[in-house]
């Protein structure tokens, strides 16, 4: 049991070793100081500067990401210089002329003492010179490495990350805070659409067309109980026009065989016809006022039908 618990000892101390080796950060000891960043802005510039710990006499990297307002792109060609100026106005100053990549300009900076610096970010290129102003830093030793010094009274606060390089990559902008008058409303174009289930389905009672008058279109005006559009009944594969129209050639054909009964009826009185013919002439009559009578039927439901249409929409 105990030669166990000796192994498992040594297998624990192991693994701290292999952590060590890895990150060699030990119990007890001083977290790594980290890196810090600070953005500034000017009229023609933005900067948004990375850099790792200030130490005087040990050289450090901050990598300068210039930013040109006028077009919100990175600085191509141009000069940057970091300046750490000590409050009595000496000024010790970094200068990068190259950047490693598109607006991006590793500048590196060694300072010669510690203290407490006004950093000023100084850019000189085609869209002009200007200090950018960029918070005050420290310079530590190595056992106290420094770096920004936050302003009295200043919160920290978290963000979403967002790299310059993903900005320069699509269309972006900033601008000052400033007063202003926001308007009550904007005009625009839209178009209405009805909510959901606001809209209405009409059905016709009978197969129909829609007559070419009234005819609904954008901008119409309407009252209530006012007409969108008409319906034109059919029967079968009939419109109510074209039954108007069997209705009024029915009528005339009767017309002409009741005045044929009634010649006929006069001629027999005086043995001028015979009875038959007479039959004959009455049950044609009956044939063609039982259509009419049908017709006139049908033509008064299709345009009853045409007035509930009409009143529906």
């Amino acid at each position: 049991m105990d030669r166990r618990i000796v192994l498992l000892v040594g297998w624990v101390s192991i693994g701290a070793l292999g952590c060590r080796a890895v990150e060699p950060k030990r119990v007890g000891a001083a977290a790594a100081p980290e890196a810090w960043s600070v953005t500034a802005w000017g009229e023609r510039y933005e900067v948004f500067a990375e850099t790792g710990p200030l130490v005087a006499g040990a050289s450090v990297t901050s990598n300068a990401h210039v930013t040109v307002l006028s077009g919100f792109a990175p600085l191509k060609d141009g000069a940057v210089t970091l300046v750490l100026r000590s409050s009595g106005g000496a000024e010790e100053v970094f200068r990068q002329e190259r950047p490693k990549r598109e607006g991006i300009y590793p500048i590196e900076v060694k300072p010669g003492a510690e203290g407490t610096f006004d950093l000023v970010f100084r850019i000189v290129s085609s869209a002009g010179t200007e200090d950018l102003p960029a918070g005050r830093v420290r310079i530590g030793s190595a056992s106290s490495p420094g770096g920004r010094v936050a302003p009295e009274g200043g919160a920290a606060t978290e963000g979403v990350s967002f790299l310059k390089e993903q900005q320069w990559r699509t269309e972006f902008a900033t601008s000052w805070v400033r007063e202003g008058t926001l308007a009550e409303s904007v005009e625009g174009p839209a178009q209405v659409k009805p909510a959901g289930g606001g809209e209405v389905m009409l059905t016709a009672a009978m197969d129909a067309t829609v007559a070419p008058s009234p005819w609904p279109h954008t901008g119409l005006d309407l009252v209530e109980g006012g007409t969108v559009f008409r319906l034109v009944p059919r029967v079968g594969d009939r419109s109510l026009p074209e039954l108007h129209a069997d209705a009024s050639s029915l009528e005339a054909e009767a017309d002409v065989a009741r005045r044929r009964v009634e010649r006929l009826t006069e001629l027999l009185r005086v043995e001028a016809t015979s009875p038959a013919e007479l039959e004959r002439a009455r049950a044609t009559l009956a044939s063609l006022e039982a259509r009419l009578a049908s017709a006139r039927g049908t033509n008064v439901k299709c345009q009853r039908a045409q007035n509930m249409s009409a009143d529906a929409a």
